[in-house]
């Protein structure tokens, strides 16, 4: 790919973030700083700079959140927007996501009823976003995460088949995820393919 190979596998981005964010909200802190605080310490684990580090008081730069390949290079190795309140805003910020280039994006938002709402948000980013978009790259990867109601969160995969614009573009459910639970020891691992 242009950009390079992505920085990690979407498998263990969700699973990683997931299980961070939620021992985070599960020690009372607000989802939106769970899941920066999650990103900073994921990519600084990986050797990679994170932008906006809550730590150094920087603004956000673009999106809410990026990984670049180290604090001297311009070149984004993930992209994140993270909007959990409404799905028009999960849809406005998603079109963000897809004028940065880099080879791996990832879109976290957040629903109360799982099967009511995420068919909703998966057709408008397909219709509203990817279709409307021809100014895809080839190898792109598309990361949606999303948490549901108190028990899992699940995620969906789209990997750009060629550039410019995508016919019929669908986004993969990958799986479930359970959240962990705080009392237990049990090992944290994601179901399969929904």
């Amino acid at each position: 790919m242009i950009f390079g190979g992505r920085p990690i596998e979407p498998e263990e981005l969700v699973e990683s973030l997931v299980r961070g964010v939620i021992n985070r909200v599960n020690q009372n802190e607000h989802w939106t700083p769970a899941v920066k605080r999650t990103l900073v310490e994921m990519a600084c684990t990986r050797g990679f700079y994170a932008a906006p580090d809550p730590k150094e008081n920087q603004p956000e730069n673009l999106l809410d959140f990026l990984w670049f390949k180290n604090s001297k290079s311009n070149n984004i190795v993930l992209a994140v927007e993270s909007e959990l309140n409404s799905k028009r805003n999960v849809w406005d910020d998603f079109e963000k996501l897809m004028h940065i280039k880099a080879p791996l994006k990832l879109m976290v938002w957040k629903t109360k009823n799982h099967e009511k709402q995420a068919p909703e948000v998966l057709d408008g980013l397909r219709t509203s976003c990817l279709e409307n978009f021809n100014q895809h790259v080839k190898g792109e990867s598309y990361v949606l995460l999303e948490f549901s109601g108190s028990k899992a969160a699940y995620w969906y995969l789209y990997e750009v088949p060629n550039d410019g614009e995508v016919v019929n573009p669908e986004f993969r459910a990958m799986g479930e995820i359970p959240y962990p639970d705080p009392n237990s020891s049990k090992a944290f691992a994601v179901k399969g393919a929904l």
